[in-house]
C-alpha cells in the first residue's frame, strides 16, 4: 500500500514578510506557489500510483468560499478521481465549514463531516483501509476530539486524520485547536496518525507513526527550510513515511561576513551557503557583518533586488522557467564586526556562561510565550539568539547602562 499525506495547503494565501516585492510577476508567482505545490503533489500521486491521498485541514487560507479558489482545488481533485485515486480531506481552523451545506465533489473525493466519521476504502489489491477524522465547523475547538474516534477496526489498515495542536498542559494557556496528548493517539492502536495544523513537518512518534506533514509551501519567514508532503509506504506490516519537498520558494536566514562591501561579494558569499541542487527560489534574510567600512544596507539590498528582477525579465523574454539567480533578498541588515565585542572589564568567560544560560532557544521561547500569550506559531519559530544578543548589547552600550565590576 502507498499513500500521500499532506496538510495545510492554504490555497490563495498571501506571502507575509515581502510586502514590497515590487514586481507584479514576482508577486503573482508567490501567490500562486500554494497552487503550484498542490499540482506537484497531484502529479506525484499519479506518477507514484498511490492508493489514496489524505489532506488534513486548512485546504484554503480562509473560510470564505471564493469560487475561483474552490475551482482551483476541485480541478486537481477531479484529475485524481479520473485516475482512480481516492482523496479524503477535512477542513481546519482556517477554512472551517458547515459540512451540512451542499458540495458537489467528484467520485472518490471524500469530505469529512463536522463530527468524527470513518471512510472505508477498498484498494485495487483488495486491502481495506479505514480513515477516521472530522472537519472544523468553527475556527476554535477547545475540547479534545480523540475520545470521539473509534477504536481500531478490523480493516487491514486504520488511519487517523487530525488537524490539531498537542496539548500544552498549561493552565496559563488556552488550547483552542482540538488539543490532544500523544499517548491518547498511541492508545487507539491505529497504524498511522496523519496530523495537520503545525507548519513544520516531523514525526511525534515512530511506532505507530504520528506525523505532522507541515505545509507544502512556506508562506512567511518563520516557516524556514524545505516544505512538502509525506509519501507513506507499507513495509513488513508497518507504515513508513518519507518526506518529499515540493516548495517553489524557500525561506532561509543567512549570516555572512564581507570585507570590501560590494554587492558582488555579498552575492558570492550567499551562493556559497545555498544548496545548488534546490530548483526553486530562496527567500533570503541576510545578516551581513563587515569590518568598519561605511556602506549602506538599503542600497545593497535595493541593488540585489534589482538584479533579481532584471534576471526575471530576461528569463521571461527567453521563455525560461529556470532563473539564473536562485535567490531573492527580502531583508538585509549590516553590522560592524567591532560592534560585537563587549566593553569594560567584564570577565568574558563568566559573561559567556551567563549568555549561554539565558539566551538559549528554550528560555527565549518561554519569555516570548509569557509576554504574548499562547500562539501556535511560536512552536515553530526559529529564534536567532545571536542576533538578539547583538542587538541587546548595542542598546545597552548606547544607554551606558552596562555595569562594570
Amino acid at each position: 500500500m502507498k499513500f500521500i499525506h499532506t496538510a495545510d495547503l492554504h490555497l490563495g494565501s498571501s506571502f507575509k514578510g515581502i510586502p514590497d516585492a515590487g514586481n507584479n510577476d514576482f508577486k503573482e508567482k508567490l501567490i500562486n506557489s500554494t497552487f503550484v505545490a498542490l499540482d506537484k503533489i497531484v502529479n506525484d500521486a499519479i506518477k507514484e500510483e498511490v492508493d489514496f491521498v489524505l489532506i488534513v485541514g486548512d485546504v484554503f487560507d480562509g473560510s470564505d468560499r471564493l469560487k475561483s479558489r474552490i475551482r482551483m482545488f476541485k480541478d486537481p481533485m477531479e484529475k485524481l478521481s479520473e485516475e482512480g485515486i481516492p482523496v479524503v480531506f477535512c477542513y481546519g481552523n482556517h477554512d472551517h465549514y458547515d459540512t451540512s451545506e451542499d458540495q458537489d465533489w467528484a467520485e472518490n473525493i471524500h469530505q469529512l463531516d463536522n463530527s468524527v466519521e470513518t471512510i472505508h476504502l477498498t484498494l485495487k489489491d483488495g486491502e481495506t483501509v479505514d480513515v477516521s477524522g472530522f472537519s472544523y465547523k468553527e475556527n476554535h475547538i477547545p475540547e479534545d476530539m480523540v475520545p470521539q474516534y473509534p477504536d481500531r477496526s478490523d480493516a487491514d489498515w486504520h488511519i487517523g486524520m487530525l488537524h490539531a495542536a498537542e496539548s500544552t498542559g498549561s493552565s496559563n494557556q488556552t488550547d483552542d485547536y482540538a488539543p490532544f496528548k500523544k499517548q491518547e493517539l498511541i492508545d487507539k492502536k491505529y497504524d498511522y496518525w496523519a496530523l495537520g495544523h503545525i507548519h513544520k513537518h516531523g514525526e511525534l512518534n515512530s511506532e505507530p507513526p504520528i506525523v505532522y506533514a507541515g505545509n507544502p509551501q512556506g508562506r512567511r519567514k518563520n516557516e524556514e527550510g524545505e516544505h512538502g508532503y509525506y509519501l507513506v509506504t507499507s513495509e513488513n506490516n508497518r507504515l513508513v513515511p518519507e518526506f518529499k519537498p515540493v516548495d517553489t520558494f524557500r525561506w532561509v536566514k543567512l549570516n555572512i561576513e564581507i570585507t570590501d562591501g560590494t554587492e558582488a561579494e555579498v552575492q558570492e558569499a550567499v551562493e556559497k551557503q545555498l544548496d545548488s541542487k534546490y530548483d526553486g527560489t530562496y527567500l533570503v534574510d541576510l545578516d551581513v557583518k563587515f569590518p568598519g567600512k561605511e556602506i549602506k544596507d538599503r542600497e545593497i539590498l535595493s541593488n540585489l533586488q534589482s538584479k533579481f528582477f532584471q534576471q526575471m525579465e530576461s528569463d521571461k523574454k527567453e521563455d525560461s522557467d529556470k532563473s539564473k539567480i536562485k535567490w531573492y533578498p527580502y531583508s538585509l541588515i549590516l553590522s560592524k564586526l567591532e560592534d560585537l565585542s563587549i566593553d569594560g572589564d567584564i570577565d568574558s568567560q563568566a559573561f559567556q556562561q551567563a549568555r549561554e544560560e539565558v539566551l538559549n532557544e528554550e528560555h527565549i521561547k518561554k519569555l516570548v510565550e509569557d509576554y504574548f500569550g499562547s500562539k501556535d506559531e511560536l512552536k515553530d519559530a526559529d529564534f536567532d539568539a545571536e542576533k538578539i544578543f547583538n542587538k541587546a548589547n548595542n542598546i545597552i552600550r548606547e544607554r551606558g547602562d552596562l555595569v562594570e565590576d
